[in-house]
């Protein structure tokens, strides 16, 4: 009988964690989208952006994608669109919803960018003069992308993509209706430079423990800074206005 537990254990472990991977889940919290969804607004634009990373940010990590929405709103605005620009935030903080987004990451956001597709395609059907631009940056690139990629042609007809900085496990779509950056091909996550990456992840691991070793550890060490993954409106700026300029 002592014999039984463990297999017992081991299976039922092996079960949950295979209903985990495999079961629909979304653990987010978007009070400003789904004002958004529910609301009637008069612009003719949408801007929708999401989170590199684990999907969140917060004051001491500003995500670097609420600088570019800036940028590509001041941009539309100076050329006399009206528009809304809506963050869409992939996770709450907190564990349960991080191994959420781990597993989102491992299968490339299936049931994440299902939902959100199903929503702004019924959306779209109810607002036909709305363009929707997709903005993400790294993950949420990959995110954007999967978004996208879930929509029918009806919907994508009226859908801007703008992937930043596109990690180099996704393949790229060809598609006139997406434009994706990658620093003009220095970024290490978007080419795959595994090297530098590494060495990133091993100089926070090393921060991280010096810091818990002194008892203080910052905010700013649990950031992985990876050279070239950095990106600015002024630098991004110029394609993504001469793409939006055949798009919209």
């Amino acid at each position: 009988m002592k014999q039984k537990i463990p297999i017992f254990l081991s299976v039922l472990f092996f079960v949950a964690i295979t209903v985990f991977i495999f079961k629909a889940s979304t653990y987010s919290e978007n009070a400003e989208f789904d004002e958004f969804l529910y609301s009637n607004h008069d612009e003719d634009i949408v801007i929708i952006y999401n989170y590199g990373g684990w999907g969140i940010s917060s004051e001491n990590k500003p995500s670097l994608v609420i600088p570019m929405a800036q940028g590509l709103e001041q941009e539309l605005k100076d050329n006399e669109h009206k528009l809304i620009v809506v963050p869409y935030k992939r996770v709450r903080s907190g564990f349960w919803s991080h191994a959420v987004e781990l597993k989102e990451t491992m299968i490339g956001f299936r049931f994440q960018s299902k939902d959100l597709a199903s929503k702004l395609t019924e959306y779209q059907k109810n607002h036909q003069d709305k363009e929707f631009i997709l903005l993400g940056f790294s993950n949420g690139a990959s995110f954007a992308q999967a978004v996208f990629e879930n929509m029918p042609d009806s919907a994508k007809a009226h859908t801007s993509v703008i992937e930043v900085g596109l990690p180099f496990w996704n393949k790229e779509i060809d598609s006139e209706r997406i434009i994706v950056l990658n620093n003009d091909n220095r970024d290490p996550i978007a080419t795959g430079n595994v090297f530098i990456y590494l060495k990133s992840i091993t100089r926070v691991a090393l921060n991280l423990i010096n810091s818990a070793a002194r008892g203080n550890l910052s905010q700013q060490e649990r950031i992985v800074w990876i050279p070239q993954h950095e990106y600015t409106w002024d630098l991004i700026g110029p394609p993504i206005v001469s793409f939006l300029d055949g798009a919209l």
